[in-house]
């Protein structure tokens, strides 16, 4: 996935289409669903060299950082394009390249505050979205029952930021994957506003301030902290 700008369920889905029984097997190894080629066992593993494209093997441009030729790229990204006319694979790849990333960025099992704490989702969608990856095989949850806590094991994943950035900014081009951000951004002007009128309640019976006048304080600060959750880009920092 740092490689591509694809769902995971794109990925699972050429995965799965692959897997024979002769060729190539799948099974969930300690909570992490795993595919196998084992007549590539007693090869030596095949590292992408820089500066080449992994389908052709042509030249790329010393500044550029893509693993695909121009050409390639732009063959790739129409077809995911067409493909994000037909179904919703951009409103998934959106947060699960967010995952991923943050999670190639931590040592060990990562905490769902911690992720949260990074990420531009919710706490309550981040322990949603967590929960579907670790359903799926992509994940694996850790629980200590000593101190009722959980956490997360991603397997290894090399995703540089600015890998991230160019597979997050492409994806984003597709609406699927605006209406989540947008959803995203409701629920947080909600919490606001609910905080606000809470705050005014509060003020007026504690510091017997005339109701009415909290009131409009409270419509004035609402709406301005409305106006900049929807103004705000908040960026994703690897953990």
């Amino acid at each position: 996935m740092p490689y591509l700008p694809v769902s995971l369920s794109i990925i699972e889905e050429h995965l799965c289409e692959m897997v024979d029984g002769v060729v190539a097997f799948s099974e969930v190894r300690d909570g992490i669903r795993v595919y196998e080629f084992p007549e590539l066992f007693d090869t030596a593993p095949v590292v992408f060299p820089d500066g080449v494209c992994v389908y052709s093997g042509d030249r790329l441009p010393l500044s550029d950082d893509a693993v695909l030729g121009a050409s390639h790229q732009e063959a790739l990204e129409k077809h995911l394009l067409d493909l994000a006319e037909r179904t919703a694979w951009p409103s998934e790849a959106v947060w699960e390249h967010e995952l991923l990333y943050l999670a190639s960025g931590s040592e060990g099992p990562i905490r769902i505050a911690d992720v949260a704490g990074h990420s531009r989702m919710t706490l309550r969608q981040v322990k949603q979205k967590l929960a579907a990856l670790a359903k799926r095989g992509a994940a694996r949850l850790e629980v200590n029952f000593e101190k009722g806590k959980g956490a997360y094991s991603f397997p290894l994943i090399d995703y540089s930021s600015e890998a991230y950035v160019r597979n997050d900014h492409f994806i984003r081009r597709h609406p699927s994957s605006l209406k989540d951000e947008l959803e995203n951004k409701v629920i947080r002007s909600l919490v606001h506003i609910i905080i606000i009128l809470l705050g005014c309640l509060l003020v007026a019976f504690a510091a017997r301030v005339p109701f009415p006048l909290t009131l409009l304080v409270g419509l004035i600060a609402a709406v301005f902290s409305t106006w900049k959750v929807f103004r705000t880009k908040k960026t994703v920092e690897s953990i």
